[in-house]
């Protein structure tokens, strides 16, 4: 489960746990009720302030930082990405391609 929802256009935060509990909870009849009016459903419920954004609370994966704790969590989940077993087995293969050229080019 998420520590954090987002409003995908005005920026509202759900951080309380009891409140991304409710936010999951409700989240089947949102859906729903939104399909039923012939809307695609991008989030987990609509925001609080959907009549002015028209915006959905969803989950997120990452998150621009707005305190050195967010900052960190960002960072490793870049790190975390980067060194995935496939991104890093490509890397290291053209790492291994470009030092061969270059000691062609050398000889």
């Amino acid at each position: 489960m998420a520590k954090k929802l987002r409003c995908d256009r005005c920026g509202f935060e759900l951080t309380d746990k009891d409140s991304i509990d409710l936010a999951y909870a409700g989240m089947s009849a949102w859906q729903t009720s939104a399909r039923a009016r012939g809307i695609k459903p991008r989030g987990v419920l609509p925001c609080k302030n959907y009549i002015r954004c028209g915006g959905e609370i969803v989950k997120l994966k990452w998150f621009p930082p707005h305190s050195k704790d967010d900052y960190l969590t960002g960072i490793k989940y870049i790190i975390k990405s980067i060194l995935s077993l496939p991104v890093f087995i490509l890397i290291f293969s053209w790492l291994i391609i470009l030092i061969i050229i270059i000691i062609r080019l050398i000889n």
